[in-house]
């Protein structure tokens, strides 16, 4: 009886805190889904972001934590240890789910056009000149064709970035008890 008590406290205190942590970590994941945005919208121009903001792999790393939370938010909104896809659905409205899904078709397609043009290999810079790596198979390039590469790839994983943070602005922000 006193293990049971014991774990039902420690789970309420779990519950608490992830409920807590709620509308903070939800206000980070819309500044990241933002940001996301911005280094999708530049990478379309061709802009290699990652030249001017070397930290923009930053959001790919906040990105578990971020989910994480988002997860057992719903979890603990809904008052269940394990949630069925079909309540975790019912968690947000039907609008939000609809954006939810443009938002992973658009990550999808992202990825399915743009993963072939990603395959040149991993660029990078050694003694000022510019590389591609493709499984140790070093093939240097222009400069220009280095920084394209580099925003081929971040628009990639920005578009998959967008609707991760979305997923999680939405269900941190936005779950009520069905």
């Amino acid at each position: 009886m006193t293990n049971a008590l014991e774990t039902d406290r420690q789970t309420n205190s779990l519950r608490r805190l992830v409920l807590s942590l709620r509308v903070p970590v939800g206000i980070i994941a819309l500044v990241a889904l933002s940001l996301s945005a911005w280094v999708n919208i530049a990478s379309m121009r061709g802009v290699d972001v990652e030249f001017t903001w070397p930290n923009v792999w930053l959001l790919h790393y906040a990105l578990i934590p971020t989910i994480m939370i988002a997860v057992l938010t719903a979890s603990a909104v809904a008052g269940q240890k394990r949630l069925g896809l079909r309540n975790f659905l019912t968690l947000v409205p039907a609008w939000a789910l609809a954006v939810l899904v443009v938002a992973l078709v658009y990550a999808l397609a992202t990825f399915l056009v743009f993963t072939p043009a990603s395959g040149a290999g991993d660029p990078l810079i050694q003694d000022g000149r510019f590389f591609f790596n493709d499984h140790g198979i070093m093939r240097e390039v222009t400069e220009d064709q280095f920084h394209l590469q580099r925003s081929v790839s971040l628009r990639l994983y920005s578009g998959v970035w967008i609707y991760l943070y979305l997923f999680s602005a939405i269900y941190l922000l936005g779950a009520r008890r069905s």
